[in-house]
């Protein structure tokens, strides 16, 4: 599974110094877990590059080139596992209309 983004970021997002590389192991797995969970949730083959895309005789038919919405998605999962490490919470967190839902919407298609 390719990854979306890079660490550095990954790190931009989430507002952490480049030289501070405490967090880079746990950031760097968030990476790829990431982009998995977009591809899947998009039901779609997505490549990095139209050159990747082009030179895959067996690529299926709604597969596609990452873009600028689908990295922000990236970020923006990157940045909630990242600031929310486990699966339960004593707050009550609300979706933020418009972020992650609706940039993935964009892309989704339809399971058979």
């Amino acid at each position: 599974m390719p990854a979306f983004i890079t660490l550095e970021e990954a790190k931009q997002q989430l507002n952490i110094e480049e030289s501070d590389t405490l967090d880079d192991p746990y950031i760097a797995a968030l990476i790829p877990a990431a982009s998995e969970v977009i591809e899947r949730e998009c039901n779609r083959k997505i490549y990095l590059t139209q050159e990747e895309l082009d030179a895959d005789s067996e690529a299926p038919e709604y597969a596609m080139v990452l873009n600028e919405t689908l990295k922000l998605a990236c970020k923006l999962t990157v940045g909630h596992w990242f600031n929310n490490r486990e699966a339960t919470s004593e707050l009550t967190i609300k979706k933020v209309p418009l972020s992650y839902d609706h940039l993935i919407n964009l892309y989704r298609i339809p399971f058979a």
